[in-house]
């Protein structure tokens, strides 16, 4: 991201550990480059977060996709106030799980080539098959974007930890 729209790492935040702070008022989000290790068809993503209150808006905490259309991301819903998971189509394959807001959340995010499943805060569990596969993308990792509107994330971002499966 742009110096003017970058986001602030904060050094003891969430939980005594340190974050990278947001703020939706700023469109703040930053790009990881795109690696072919981040469009494995399988994948499992674990994200640390706080999210300060619920949005219209839907803010990445992950989004590599060319316009959800392939690839996957995880968001916050701005119309429901869960976090969505997808691959594909954020409309067709998904998983939302509500959101605490104000407090540290923990999600994992699991697609093994057919079933695709997400866990918040390790007690609310969701899953949707989706057997086509996905459809590779080669854009880059957004954090803390927001697709459709101004604004994106607010609040903070702990750990990201990507796995192949």
């Amino acid at each position: 991201a742009a110096a003017t729209n970058s986001p602030t790492f904060e050094s003891s935040e969430l939980n005594g550990n340190p974050v990278v702070r947001f703020v939706a008022a700023s469109d703040q989000y930053f790009d990881v480059t795109h690696a072919p290790s981040l469009s494995n068809a399988e994948t499992t993503i674990y994200i640390v977060f706080k999210l300060n209150a619920a949005s219209e808006d839907d803010a990445s905490l992950i989004y590599k996709t060319s316009n959800f259309t392939d690839g996957y991301s995880i968001f916050e819903n701005g119309a429901t106030g869960n976090l969505r998971a997808t691959v594909d189509s954020w409309t067709g394959n998904f998983v939302d799980l509500p959101i605490t807001y104000g407090q540290a959340n923990i999600t994992e995010y699991k697609y093994d080539g057919s079933l695709l499943t997400q866990s918040l805060n390790l007690s609310s569990n969701g899953d949707d098959m989706y057997g086509a596969g996905m459809t590779q993308t080669t854009t880059d990792i957004r954090i803390g974007f927001n697709s459709f509107d101004d604004g994106g994330f607010d609040g903070d971002i702990s750990y990201k930890s990507f796995r192949r499966s």
